[in-house]
Parts: C-alpha cells; structure tokens; sequence
C-alpha cells in the first residue's frame, strides 16, 4: 500500500535544491529516503549532491492507494514486481570487487554510491561514474549505448558520456559537469537548438536504432497518459487532477508527416544537464533509448521546463527544416511530460518528480500557482 503524507498546500516558492550526482536520483546513502544499498529506488541521470525535500513535495491526499503500479511498456521479465527493481543487492564492497574484476588495472580508491535509476546503479570511483546493470537484460543494452556514444559524440556540440571501461556488464566514464535542467533558469535555447539540429541530422544509416510509431505519437502519450492517470488518480488533489485529465482530453495533434529522424527518445529533465546561471547546456546523459522517431519528441523538455514560450524560441533556432506542426507536437508532448512526472512521483513514491510536475504545469498554464 502507498501512503502519500500530503501538505497542506501546494506552494509557489521552491526551496534551494542542491546539486545532484551524475546518472540517478537519491544521491547520498545518508537521504533519508535511501534504506540501503541495494535499495530499489527509482529512475533519472542526475548530477549533484545532497538532495533535499521540496516545500511542493506531496500532493493534497485524498485518500490511499492500494496496489498502484504505474504502466510500462517495455518487456517485464517478472510481471509480479516493479520495472525498476533489481535483480540483487550492491553494497558498495561488492562494486568494489565487482570492479576489480572486471578492470584489473584500476585502482578504486574511494567507492561511493551516487544514484539509481530503472536499469543501473551508479558508484563514484575518483571522478569516473561507473554503472552497473541491476537485471541481466541490461547488459546489453550498455554495451549498445557505449556503442552509438562512440559514433556520434564527436558529432554533438555538447558533452555525452564517453565510456572508457567496458566489461562484463559494467561501464565507466569521466562525470560530466552541471545540474539537472529542471534545476536551473531555462536560458539554454542555444545551445540546446544546436544540440538538437546536429542529433536530428545525423546520418540513418548503419546505427542499427529501433523505429518509434504509434506509442510515441501524440495520441499514443494520451492514451499512456490515461491508463496512469486511472491508476492513482485518487491520491491527486482535485485541482492538479483536473489538469492531469485536460491534457488526457486535449486534442491530440497528428502524427509526424516526415521520414524519422535520430532521437534521444529519453530527454527528461534529469538526463540534460545545464550549468549553474542556466546558460548553457554542459551534458546530455542516458541514451539507452534512443532511436528513429519524430524530431519532436526531443523538444518536449524545452516547453516542460521554461512553458511555451522558451519551447518557441528553441523552434526558431532549430536548424532544420520543421514540419508545420513540429512546435503543435512538442507542446502537447510537454504537457504530457508534464503530467506523467505527476503520475509517475506518486507510483514511484518521489516527491521530487510530483515537485517538477506541478512546477511545470504552473508554467504551461493549466495549473494556478500556489503561493
């Protein structure tokens, strides 16, 4: 059973959040939140240190939710437990022989756990994040991201994870630098517009990606959206549900017109990194899906964290070719990101994707601020 503690109110003003590590979410095993190594915490490539609890953290409780597990559309090996959970435990002892193993040459000095998200867990060995796979599927899957990093990253005008370790399932590459773009002022169109052209430009051919349809179209996040919503929508508080449900009922635009493009396919807030005054764009993380898809997609971050008028200036700098319903697509994808981080914060129990959701329906306009 989840038990959602509720506040009171849901208030304007965040709180200062501190910078959080590199590739996942609970930064430290002193957040209270952590109850162990090992622990099945969920999702996100972050960077930083201590995280802190938001003013905005829980929604206003409206009663219990009994048995809520979110929608998932990959494969689930075992039906009977949560998509992110692990195969097994990983004290930061067992990282430490599991890297002496694999990496006979490294010296690990200080081994310290940083972050967990749905398919690997992060430990921090003098300066490098090195990722370790919590189910056995998600082995190749890393050796497939290291892969495509390495054909495309001297292509991109920003920072992606270089892996220099790789073996036995396990990666490792030199941290890279900023804070969550959720996290910082929305000044980064830029560089993000640039990051976006060069990505969407890349040659097809030889990259051997997947092809997103239906699932990935505007109608088929509204139809996402609303099998998730129907499975928590009593622990949201009525105003935030009723924003969550006009983004479900929204008219959804058509699909992409055009051929597919190469895509992240994964640009939450926590997976871009952008520097401390919000200016630039310092990394670009977790590329484990991306694929051949709609441009769009990757422009629903823009209108999550800086609303629709930052999204259209980062549009008006795009340097390809946009098909007239591009920015139509990536508002309403925004809003969807939106409202699925709601969603997912109170599946996953993270009061910190609760936090950026509302924030982010609160600049879209369909949420009235609280102050």
């Amino acid at each position: 059973m989840v038990r959602l503690r509720l506040a009171a109110a849901l208030r304007r003003e965040r709180p200062a959040d501190p910078l959080r590590d590199q590739a996942g979410d609970i930064t430290s095993t002193d957040d209270p939140r952590y109850s162990g190594p090992g622990a099945p915490l969920p999702a996100g490539n972050i960077n930083g240190g201590e995280r802190t609890w938001s003013r905005r953290q829980h929604l206003a409780r409206r009663g219990e939710v009994e048995g809520v597990r979110g929608p998932y559309d990959g494969p689930v090996t075992d039906p009977t437990r949560e998509p992110w959970e692990a195969d097994h435990d990983l004290p930061p002892e067992e990282a430490r022989a599991r890297l002496g193993s694999a990496f006979p040459g490294l010296r690990a000095g200080d081994v310290r756990y940083l972050a967990e998200g749905w398919d690997f867990r992060v430990f921090e060995v003098d300066g490098w994040a090195f990722r370790f796979p919590k189910r056995a599927e998600c082995e190749q899957a890393l050796a497939a991201e290291a892969a495509l990093l390495a054909r495309i990253a001297d292509a991109l005008p920003v920072p992606v994870p270089r892996y220099e370790f790789l073996a036995k399932g396990i990666g490792g590459y030199r941290k890279l630098t900023g804070q969550p773009a959720s996290r910082a002022r929305a000044g980064w169109a830029a560089d993000f517009a640039a990051f976006l052209t060069a990505l969407h430009g890349l040659p097809v051919g030889g990259l051997k990606l997947p092809v997103r349809g239906a699932e990935t179209s505007p109608a088929g996040l509204s139809e996402r959206l609303a099998r998730s919503l129907g499975r928590v929508e009593r622990a949201l508080e009525p105003g935030v549900l009723a924003a969550c449900r006009a983004v479900v009922e929204a008219l959804a635009p058509p699909p992409s017109p055009g051929p597919p493009v190469v895509t992240h396919d994964d640009l939450y807030p926590e997976h871009l990194l952008v520097s401390a005054d919000g200016d630039a764009v310092t990394g670009v993380l977790d590329w484990g899906d991306a694929a051949l898809g709609d441009p769009a997609i990757d422009f629903f971050v823009a209108g999550f964290c800086g609303g629709d008028r930052f999204l259209e200036s980062v549009v008006r700098r795009y340097g390809r070719e946009a098909d007239a319903g591009l920015l139509a697509r990536a508002r309403h994808g925004a809003r969807f990101m939106a409202a699925i981080h709601i969603v997912d914060g109170v599946r996953m129990k993270r009061p910190d994707y609760v936090d950026d959701g509302i924030a982010s329906l609160e600049r879209l306009g369909l949420l009235r601020s609280h102050g």
